[in-house]
């Protein structure tokens, strides 16, 4: 998680690359789920988020809807 910004609400960026223009998506899980997830900054060291982006990343690259190169920061076309 990033440092709180004193006078701003939230935290500043760690630069995860994602920019200003970042959009939020929000998604349910089933309990079980929800618990693996919430204890990935213990177990693994990242924060929930940054698991599930890098999933959905690696999703959508296996889906051929993003290029697999590490360069390419558009989609696969």
């Amino acid at each position: 998680m990033g440092k709180p910004v004193k006078g701003k609400r939230g935290f500043e960026s760690e630069g995860k690359g994602i920019g200003g223009q970042a959009r939020t998506i929000g998604a349910k899980f089933p309990p079980e789920i929800d618990a693996i997830l919430r204890s990935l900054p213990q177990v693994l060291g990242i924060t929930t988020a940054e698991y599930v982006r890098n999933a959905v990343i690696t999703q959508l690259k296996n889906d051929g809807l993003l290029s697999k190169k590490p360069e390419d920061k558009g989609t696969g076309t």
